[in-house]
């Protein structure tokens, strides 16, 4: 167990949220990868550096067995937020900030 350990949910949503399809994440404090195993998991590329030897394994193991799905609700046409009739109104389609994979 990491001092750090950071949940799968919130890395996600960070990683969905600042890259899309194909671009590279870059995490310099990796510990046991759960930012690789994200990015890898959701279609991007990933930059790792862990200076402990013991975590750097851990996480070459996650990263060679481990995946983590992709949130459904991010692959519905429509989110809980989004305001159908705010759309209707503006003749326009809502923008999403990331692109499903």
């Amino acid at each position: 167990r990491h001092p750090s350990q950071k949940p799968v949910s919130v890395i996600g949503r960070l990683v969905l949220i600042g890259t899309r399809g194909g671009e590279t994440v870059l995490d310099c404090f990796a510990g046991t990868g759960t930012t690789g195993v994200v990015a890898q998991s959701y279609g991007r590329k990933w930059v790792m550096i862990e200076r402990d030897a013991s975590y750097a394994a851990i996480a070459r193991r996650r990263l060679a067995e481990d995946t983590v799905p992709f949130p459904e609700q991010l692959l519905q046409t429509r989110l809980p937020f989004d305001d159908p009739a705010r759309d209707a109104d503006s003749g326009q389609q809502p923008v999403l900030p990331w692109e499903p994979v």
